[in-house]
Parts: C-alpha cells; sequence; structure tokens
C-alpha cells in the first residue's frame, strides 16, 4: 500500500497494523507471487525500488547530509543503471508520470516493465538487485516524439501485461497522452518468434476515447483482444470502455457511474470463478 494514504481513522504511519518500509510519496506496488518479501515500488519521477528480503535494505549513502532519510535504509534502486552511467538507456531528462507505472510478470517474476515516454523492460536477478540488466522496449508512445524531455508534454501513465503469445511473451498494453491530454493507447503484437533481448512491435490502438489521461488498463486473462481501459476524463459519453477487438472499437460500460475520473480499475477474478 502507498504510503500517505489513511486507513478509517488513523494514518498508517500511526496505526499498528502497517509497518513503515519505505520513505517518499508512495506509488505503485508489485509483489513476487511465490514470496511476499521481494517486492518492488516505485516513487516520484521515475525511481524503482526492490528488496528481496525483509533485512535485505541497505545503509542510505548519503553520508549525514539528510538527517531525516539517513536514519532509514535504502532499498535496492533499480532505476538506478537505467538512468545513469555509460550503459544508461535514459535519463531524468525523458518525461515521466509522477509515480510511473511498473508491471512484474508473475509467470516469469524476473521480468518487469515500467514506461516513461518509453517502455522499458527489466531484467531482475533476485539473488543480486543490483545486477539487473535493462532493455528500452518501445519507441516514444507517449508524449512529445521529437523531444521526450518535453515535460509536462506527456507521458505513459498506465502499463499492463495481456495474455501470452505460443512462446510465452506476453501482449503488453500501454496508456498515455501527449498536447493537452489526448489519449494514447498502444499494444504488442504476436510474435512467437521474437527471442527475449528484442523488443516487441508496437501498434497504434485508435482509442476513440474523449479527451483525457488512460489510466487504468486491464487485459482480459483469455483473449487478446479483449481489453478495459478507464480514462481521468469525467466525460458524460463515459470513462470505462471495453474493446473486443483490440482496440478498432470501443463501447462504453461506464452504467451508471457518475461522471468523476476512474483512477484504477480490476477484474475481481473469484468472481470470474463463480467463488
Amino acid at each position: 500500500l502507498a504510503h500517505g494514504m489513511t486507513s478509517r481513522s488513523q494514518s498508517f504511519a500511526t496505526d499498528s497494523d502497517f509497518a513503515w518500509i519505505n520513505q517518499g510519496d508512495g506509488g505503485a506496488v508489485a509483489v513476487l507471487p511465490t514470496d511476499s518479501t521481494k517486492l518492488v515500488t516505485s516513487a516520484a519521477i521515475g525511481a524503482i525500488f526492490a528488496r528481496n528480503t525483509l533485512d535485505s535494505l541497505v545503509p542510505n549513502p548519503l553520508g549525514g547530509h539528510d538527517t531525516i532519510h539517513d536514519t532509514l535504509p535504502r532499498w535496492h534502486t533499480l532505476s538506478y543503471r537505467l538512468l545513469y552511467g555509460p550503459n544508461a538507456l535514459t535519463d531524468t531528462n525523458e518525461s515521466a508520470s509522477f509515480i510511473v507505472p511498473v508491471a512484474l510478470d508473475e509467470q516469469h517474476p524476473t521480468d518487469l516493465y515500467t514506461a516513461r515516454c518509453h517502455v522499458y523492460h527489466a531484467v531482475l536477478d533476485w539473488n543480486d538487485l543490483e545486477n539487473t540488466k535493462w532493455y528500452r522496449w518501445s519507441p516514444i508512445l507517449a508524449g512529445n516524439p521529437t523531444n521526450d524531455s518535453e515535460w509536462y508534454y506527456g507521458d505513459i501513465e498506465s502499463l499492463a501485461l495481456g495474455v501470452r503469445d505460443a512462446a510465452g511473451n506476453p501482449m503488453l498494453w500501454v496508456g498515455g497522452y501527449y498536447g493537452y491530454q489526448t489519449p494514447r493507447l498502444y499494444r504488442t503484437t504476436v510474435n512467437p518468434s521474437r527471442n527475449d533481448t528484442t523488443a516487441p512491435r508496437w501498434i497504434p490502438i485508435p482509442s476513440g476515447l474523449d479527451t483525457g489521461i488512460i489510466s487504468s488498463i486491464v487485459p482480459d486473462r483469455s483473449d487478446s483482444m479483449t481489453a478495459i481501459v478507464a480514462s481521468v476524463a469525467a466525460s458524460p459519453n463515459g470513462h470505462v470502455f471495453k474493446t473486443t477487438n483490440g482496440g478498432k472499437k470501443w463501447t462504453s460500460i461506464s452504467s451508471n457511474l457518475p461522471a468523476t475520473p476512474i483512477s484504477a480499475i480490476v477484474i475481481d477474478t473469484l468472481a470470474e470463478q463463480g467463488n
């Protein structure tokens, strides 16, 4: 759960049922399905952290310059090699959501995906998180295509993994915006012959949606052409939409929801199974 949220009558920081395990503005959280002590979090402006055991936190390297944060241990900074050094694939000038999306592949939990204006793929070494390897996984899909460092022109806000092809590669979906909240949607194509270190091919999806940032994407678990998206646009034409043909056509399923922004959607898998 993101730091800063509240539980009924008090904040998490003062609730004995919760432990404060990271500082900052909080963000997306991904947990290894087979080991809840292994998890990834994102924080402000593209930072991504991870730990592989409850006692795997490393000392903060600030050296006394920050009296508050120096008293707290530091998670492994997965995004460091993505953003800095001779082999960096981008830098902090690339436009990014305040809290970047992260998605951990539950079937292949060494694979992590995140996005700024590009999509990036990390191969995690859970035994040595400092050994994480990064790959650029797309061209510019949101923001200014001629200048990805033009802040607030746009970025990728949502990312999701869909159905796998015959080789086990998940279809990826991303949503973002450019200009004044003009929505953009993309997904990858099916190509079982693609190897693990080659980026997939992305195709644009004619959203047919009102102006607004795509805040959440939920692909169907069994049909690669079916997905549901949510928009922050408080539009009378709807803000939750479904496609059954890979994005060629979208139908509003907003029903009687109020015309207010939607920030996240999830499929109830227990209800799907009839439980």
